[in-house]
């Protein structure tokens, strides 16, 4: 009886013990938010209003799958399989942080053909607008990320489709960390950027 007694405390110990590890392991692991940045460097942006003759350009909020529209960071296992990080997210919906990762290189890079981009949502007048529809962003840790992507520019008037495209571009990842994963991300978005910059360049040699 008394062999019974201590094996049962035994148990209750190691049960204890069990319980305080995991709460040792939780703590250990406290979730990681990330963004996409944008890459192209910064100019020195004009101060006060817009200047004269400046070429306004808004962007449309980014459409992405619905695979993407969550908190968690989504990498791809394989043709079939994708994975969602537990503790890896993203510190703001994709598509809003993609839009102004966009808008922002893209200003950065039309800004000596005296362009300017902003999102739509904030109502400027402006002379072109950018759809742009995420089809793939996702990628696997230690390999390479994919971004693919349809994108459109339109004249005043939504109806005035003047390009439309589709994008795909892949970028190695530095290392198998989640924060490589969303830098290789980010050089994605900016090729993206100067392919559609490449186009507006094209569009305004033209006015």
């Amino acid at each position: 009886m008394k062999e019974f007694f201590v094996r049962k405390k035994m148990i209750g110990v190691l049960i204890l013990w069990l319980a305080l590890a995991g709460c040792v392991t939780k703590a250990s692991a406290p979730t990681n938010f990330y963004m996409i940045a944008p890459l192209i460097p910064a100019v020195q942006e004009p101060s006060g209003a817009m200047e004269k003759g400046q070429t306004v350009i808004a962007i449309m909020n980014v459409r992405i799958p619905s695979y993407l529209d969550r908190n968690q960071i989504v990498t791809r296992l394989n043709e079939t399989e994708y994975g969602l990080a537990e503790f890896d997210q993203w510190a703001e919906p994709i598509d809003d942080n993609l839009t102004r990762a966009i808008a922002q290189n893209l200003s950065r890079l039309l800004a000596a053909d005296a362009a300017d981009v902003f999102p739509a949502a904030r109502e400027v007048p402006h002379n072109y607008s950018i759809g742009v529809e995420v089809i793939r962003l996702d990628g696997k840790l230690g390999d390479q990320v994919t971004l693919t992507a349809r994108w459109a520019i339109f004249g005043e008037d939504q109806d005035d489709l003047i390009v439309l495209r589709k994008f795909e571009h892949q970028e190695k990842t530095e290392d198998d960390t989640y924060k490589g994963l969303v830098i290789a991300q980010s050089r994605t978005v900016e090729k993206l950027s100067q392919d559609i910059a490449a186009a507006i360049k094209e569009i305004l040699k033209k006015t």
